[in-house]
């Protein structure tokens, strides 16, 4: 039985008549006994008995009557909670761990939330191999990554192009250029501050054909300036500077201006994505439109 059943049943069971109610129903007098004659054989009983003057309910009618405006009341409280959840308006970001930090202040994710307040905003940092399960199951709607993207199954939005700088010592001999290039990293020990720096720097190093000294690799900025401050190291960074002088000794340069990375929004590829998603994704490109 469905909710439809039910409701031709109490129509019939309040009219008595099997015309009238099927005037009401819009139905042939053939198709509603037909309904009621499934309902019948489903129950393994008989729900009306005809009359002379039309039909009346039996005994076992009379009980389904008792509980046919409560079936139909979960069938109507199921239907909206359905349609609460197909409408429901959210949007779930997975991100690469460190992307928060490369996201300028204030953050962006903060100024979509107050622009669209009827937005269940969601957004979580993972390691990518986690990203990438939830974009496949469709638990996350977008990710947010600047490396390792696996374009054979996601596609990619570039949002913001990601300029390092280096932190070191004042009396560092690096710490007088304008700005530190790929080569200056070739004899250095390095202090690796965040994941995205991390792949940023160690990659670029290699693919420039040397392997980086990497001494301390930590997801602390506070610590990492302590082991710069004590000369342990430098550290290089995907975060442009725009004060060039610290307190402790410490100073950044700009690493080499013609060398960034693509922060991206990725997307399952063959998604069809939510009016939320979309408007994230509008708000993302005209955030960082200026930048």
């Amino acid at each position: 039985m469905d909710d439809r059943e039910i409701r031709v049943f109490l129509q019939l069971y309040y009219d008595k008549n099997m015309s009238k109610a099927a005037e009401h129903l819009f139905l042939s007098q053939q198709g509603l006994s037909k309904i009621i004659k499934k309902m019948e054989n489903e129950l393994g009983t008989p729900l009306f008995i005809r009359t002379h003057y039309g039909v009346e309910p039996t005994q076992f009618g009379e009980t389904l009557k008792e509980y046919a405006h409560m079936i139909i009341q979960v069938y109507e409280e199921i239907y909206s909670a359905f349609n609460k959840t197909k409408h429901h308006k959210r949007v779930h970001v997975a991100l690469a761990i460190g992307i928060i930090a490369l996201l300028s202040s204030p953050s962006p994710f903060i100024m979509f939330s107050k622009t669209y307040p009827d937005i269940d905003f969601i957004f979580h940092e993972h390691r990518e191999p986690n990203n990438e399960r939830l974009l496949i199951n469709e638990i996350a709607d977008l990710g947010c990554m600047i490396f390792n993207i696996d374009l054979r199954r996601f596609e990619k939005i570039p949002i913001l192009k990601a300029n390092g700088s280096v932190f070191l010592h004042k009396e560092h001999p690096l710490a007088t250029k304008s700005e530190i290039c790929l080569d200056d990293l070739k004899n250095e020990k390095l202090v690796l501050c965040g994941t995205p720096a991390y792949y940023a720097y160690v990659n670029a190093c290699r693919n420039a054909g040397f392997e980086p000294e990497v001494v301390i690799s930590s997801a602390d900025f506070n610590m990492s300036m302590l082991y710069v401050q004590a000369k342990f190291g430098i550290c290089p960074t995907l975060t442009p500077i725009k004060n060039s002088d610290f307190s402790d000794g410490i100073v950044a340069v700009p690493f080499q201006a013609n060398y960034s990375w693509d922060v991206c929004l990725i997307i399952k590829k063959g998604r069809t994505l939510s009016n939320a998603s979309k408007l994230f994704i509008d708000f993302m490109l005209g955030f960082y439109k200026s930048f």
